[in-house]
């Protein structure tokens, strides 16, 4: 009595173990886990540092400029103003400064900045596309390996009826009814399924080592997922893919390019400052020159970008229609293909409504199969035939199951959900 009660203990607690170890993971779980794993994710960090350096340097541009340089040599050329003076050329220290103030630039600086932000904008779109990319890659194992476990579940059914199956030939065998070549015939049959069965195995091991790498999770062989929904309202709306916002911040970013181009157009308004001293200095007779100093207000205008205008403009004009262009082939492409997960929907939603008929027909045959068999009218290998044939169409229908729920979710991929 106690060791039926430590027996049934130990296995309670074996139970237990197993529960507490074992997830289940959905694949929206699987989506979230593998954009969190995904090593571009870090780069999103990067490109926002990226940006606020780049503008916080094209703001400096309003910060004083300085300009010191000294040069040491001689002069030559220089007149004699007076008889009996000293020649100025010769040997001078020569240092100068220049010291610019920009006060207004036009909004270049402000322009340039703009189109820095809408350059990040455009890389985090193209991030964006990629990481949602994700979702296929993972949708593709994760469905691969729920077949194999629906599989495995239809497996293990045949391979309960075979063993009935065996049980009751082995007591006709004993009774002098049934024959050894009876026997070996259904064990044939359970080796058949056990080979089945390791090919299963090895699928479903490579499925599960593919989603934790994708996942950065370690998911066990104790793990399960979980079904989803058998119906999926399909959505027929694209314009949540992120592939539209690209599009849209490469049009954007083409814009903040044209108020780059227009700032360029316009001059640069500034203070100006500029210094010249002499050690030691020229002499003019009674006098002598060792600094000059001049102060006042710069204007700069380069009129070499009015030459450019026209072109730089026609050169927007056709980028900006080659992203329309794009976009058009996008949307084109996403009917073609949304247009064909609609009709494998149907097609595999009809299947599986045949399917259930054609399990209860096969269900029907076995049943009298069986009861045939018993009084010796048919033979062995036609109930054996009548059980694969019943087993091949549940295994039909778990396919047909999956590949419907994935042609749903690849319906509700494109949709951008």
């Amino acid at each position: 009595m106690l060791k039926r009660i430590l027996f049934m203990l130990s296995l309670w607690l074996s139970m237990v173990s197993t529960l507490v170890c074992q997830s289940t993971y959905s694949l929206d779980t699987l989506w979230v886990y593998a954009q969190k794993n995904y090593p571009l994710l870090g780069e999103i960090q990067l490109m926002d540092q990226i940006d606020a350096y780049s503008r916080d340097n094209a703001s400096k541009v309003f910060l004083p400029q300085l300009d010191v340089s000294l040069i040491g040599g001689g002069i030559t050329g220089l007149p004699d103003f007076l008889p009996n003076q000293t020649s100025p050329n010769g040997f001078k220290l020569i240092g100068n400064f220049q010291f610019n103030q920009l006060i207004w630039d036009g909004g270049r600086t402000k322009a340039q900045q703009s189109l820095t932000q809408g350059q990040t904008q455009v890389e985090k779109a193209q991030l964006n596309v990629t990481m949602y990319s994700l979702k296929e890659r993972v949708m593709k194992p994760f469905f691969a390996l729920l077949f194999v476990e629906e599989q495995k579940k239809k497996l293990n059914l045949l391979k309960d009826r075979l063993e009935r199956t065996l049980e009751r030939t082995q007591a006709g065998f004993d009774n002098g009814l049934r024959f050894q070549s009876d026997i070996d015939q259904i064990r044939v049959e359970l080796i058949n399924v056990e080979q089945q069965a390791i090919q299963l195995h090895y699928q479903e091991e490579s499925y599960r080592k593919v989603l934790s790498i994708l996942c950065g999770i370690e998911m066990g062989e104790a793990d399960r997922l979980q079904k989803p929904d058998l119906y999926i309202e399909s959505m027929e709306d694209f314009g949540l893919r992120p592939e539209f916002k690209l599009f849209d911040s490469q049009l954007d970013l083409l814009e903040r390019q044209r108020q780059v181009n227009k700032s360029v157009l316009l001059p640069r308004v500034g203070l100006i400052g500029y210094g010249l001293f002499l050690t030691p200095g020229v002499s003019f007779g009674p006098s002598s020159l060792n600094h000059l100093l001049v102060g006042g207000v710069s204007l700069s205008w380069n009129l070499g970008g009015l030459y450019r205008k026209e072109n730089n403009k026609a050169l927007l004009d056709i980028q900006e229609s080659r992203v329309e262009v794009q976009r058009a082939l996008f949307l084109f492409n996403q009917e073609l293909q949304s247009l064909q997960y609609r009709s494998q929907t149907s097609t595999y939603k009809a299947l599986i409504d045949s399917d259930e008929e054609l399990i209860r027909l096969k269900k029907s045959i076995v049943e009298s199969h069986q009861a045939q068999y018993d009084n010796g009218i048919i033979t062995l290998a036609q109930l054996l035939d009548a059980l694969n044939q019943q087993s091949m169409a549940e295994q039909n229908k778990s396919l047909h199951e999956i590949q419907y729920l994935q042609s749903q979710y690849q319906l509700k991929i494109q949709s951008g959900k």
